[in-house]
């Protein structure tokens, strides 16, 4: 998974990986202006593992994950352990305590990333953190909507293509009913 799939030196190699995502992470990031130049790109602030559970979840996912590598059922196929760690992982390694739980924080700060699910930037609702109605009409601004998952409060349970399609297919027929009834 180094660089999103893209490493070619991993990529030509035979394994197996294990790989954890936190859905639902306490950590909260924010898209800002750096001024008033609509031209300029956006401040982002991802702010992940910024929340202590986030990092305590992700360590235990990982020290699941070295477990399950570390059964008898892949000794045959286990070589050397590119992440994380380069050192060959042996049956049981975990109760060793191999890794300490600083190493393996170590390493999830070095290798979380996010993965292209962002979600509330322009959250639905009629609350003060409500960016757009149940209509996805921008509050306080006519004719302009936003039709993406930057619309769901939280984030879902897996995917975010899935919902995003529906999204769209519930504001083609909003706006159709719309302009239909006008």
């Amino acid at each position: 998974m180094e660089d999103h799939g893209r490493k070619k030196s991993t990529l030509l190699t035979y394994g197996y990986s294990l790989h954890n995502c936190l859905l639902r992470p306490k950590s909260r990031g924010r898209v800002s202006l750096h001024n008033s130049d609509f031209l300029q790109d956006p401040k982002i602030e991802l702010n992940m593992l910024s929340h202590p559970d986030d990092l305590a979840t992700m360590v235990e996912a990982v020290k699941i994950n070295l477990n399950i590598v570390s059964q008898q059922a892949f000794d045959d196929g286990r070589g050397k352990s590119i992440f994380p760690s380069q050192n060959s992982l042996t049956k049981n390694s975990l109760t060793k305590n191999s890794l300490s739980d600083k190493d393996i924080e170590e390493f999830v700060r070095e290798k979380a990333n996010h993965v292209y699910h962002p979600v509330g930037t322009c959250k639905m609702g009629h609350d003060k953190d409500a960016v757009v109605n149940d209509r996805l009409k921008v509050h306080g601004i006519a004719g302009l909507r936003v039709v993406d998952a930057s619309i769901m409060p939280t984030l879902v349970a897996g995917n975010t293509n899935s919902p995003t399609i529906m999204i769209a297919a519930k504001a083609a027929d909003m706006i159709l009913a719309d302009h239909c009834s006008n």
